[in-house]
């Protein structure tokens, strides 16, 4: 079975100061998930009521804003910021306990609280070498916040994330690193890379380093998470519109992506 990234976006409002935020309907078979995303934008230009919300949300965001905070220290200035987050219930079946995502119906519900699920919030992260010019990090970090009582994420069944960079950029060397057990690189290319692992509440990234030549127009980064609880084929293709999954073995899976789109001139 070949799965690929399904995303129809409702734009619910854009600030003119550079942030973007969406609401997302993701499909697998004949359900709806529900979704939230959004980007931020940093550049001389950006205002003051930008920079104010690139700060609540990492207020709200604690593991992202350490990663953020650690490569700065490494004198890396982030660029641009976007994710996309949903919403887990807990489901147990013959596979024992694990995560599906919240239906937009679910969401919707006069019911429902988020503050009542699990979530999983992947981003992905551009940063500016500013001691090695011509040089740049993208990262994917996927975080795993559980709601009170929650058992969170943890099973015997790989995880996947892949990441693709924009074409003018050229991975020189990559790795992954957070709370999670195995992980090892599952497929490369010049411009994408994918990590297999075993997942936990907490925070994974999958950190690429980059060399870029000058450039101008659109820009694309794509980030890929695919979570699996039972025996599963994942293989990752990479193309210029993002990697590509082939699923086999088993239809217990779920995935989602985040992409981030930068203007120059």
């Amino acid at each position: 079975m070949k799965i690929k990234k399904i995303i129809c976006s409702i734009i619910v409002f854009v600030l003119s100061c550079g942030m973007v935020i969406n609401t997302n309907a993701l499909s697998k078979s004949s359900n709806t998930y529900y979704q939230e995303k959004g980007q931020f934008n940093i550049n001389n230009s950006t205002s003051r009521t930008a920079n104010n919300e690139l700060e609540l949300f990492l207020e709200d965001n604690p593991e992202i804003k350490s990663e953020v905070e650690s490569n700065r220290d490494k004198g890396l200035e982030l660029e641009a910021l976007s994710y996309t987050r949903i919403y887990l219930k807990e489901v147990s079946d013959s596979n024992g306990v694990h995560f599906e995502p919240v239906s937009v119906e679910e969401m919707r519900s006069t019911r429902a609280q988020s503050t009542s699920y699990n979530n999983l919030t992947l981003s992905l992260q551009l940063y500016k070498d500013s001691w090695n010019p011509g040089y740049a990090s993208v990262n994917e970090q996927a975080v795993w916040s559980g709601a009170p009582g929650s058992s969170g994420p943890n099973n015997a069944n790989d995880d996947f994330m892949a990441l693709t960079v924009a074409q003018n950029y050229s991975i020189t060397s990559h790795g992954m690193y957070g709370v999670m057990t195995g992980q090892a690189m599952k497929d490369r290319s010049g411009n994408g890379v994918s990590y297999r692992f075993r997942e936990n509440s907490g925070s994974q990234t999958l950190t690429t380093n980059n060399t870029y030549s000058n450039y101008s127009g659109q820009r694309l980064f794509v980030g890929l998470y695919v979570h699996t609880w039972n025996t599963t084929n994942v293989s990752f293709g990479f193309t210029a519109t993002g990697p590509t999954v082939s699923i086999s073995g088993s239809s217990d899976n779920w995935q989602i992506g985040v992409d981030l789109v930068r203007n120059y001139d």
